[in-house]
């Protein structure tokens, strides 16, 4: 199940113009949203990255210049898994 802050970094991105968003978990137990994007496209790469952020989540830009995208990752700690950590 996606926690709420995915839910609304998701239904924001939609609004804009993005190739591709994924929803994964990270090798550190993160739970990732990566939003594809063209590079042509500078505001509204800062708008979704100011997004995230006020939901309180990391953010990492990589400028992929080889395929002219912005690949934005979003990242929210799942406390869940360090549960697991006894």
């Amino acid at each position: 199940m996606l926690q709420p802050v995915r839910k609304e970094i998701i239904r924001y991105a939609l609004d804009f113009d993005i190739l591709n968003i994924q929803t994964y978990s990270g090798y550190k137990g993160d739970l990732l949203v990566k939003i594809t994007m063209p590079d042509d496209n500078d505001a509204s790469l800062r708008a979704i990255r100011k997004k995230a952020l006020d939901l309180g989540m990391e953010v990492v830009v990589k400028d992929n210049k080889n395929y002219l995208i912005y690949e934005l990752y979003c990242i929210i700690p799942d406390e869940s898994a360090y549960e697991l950590k006894l």
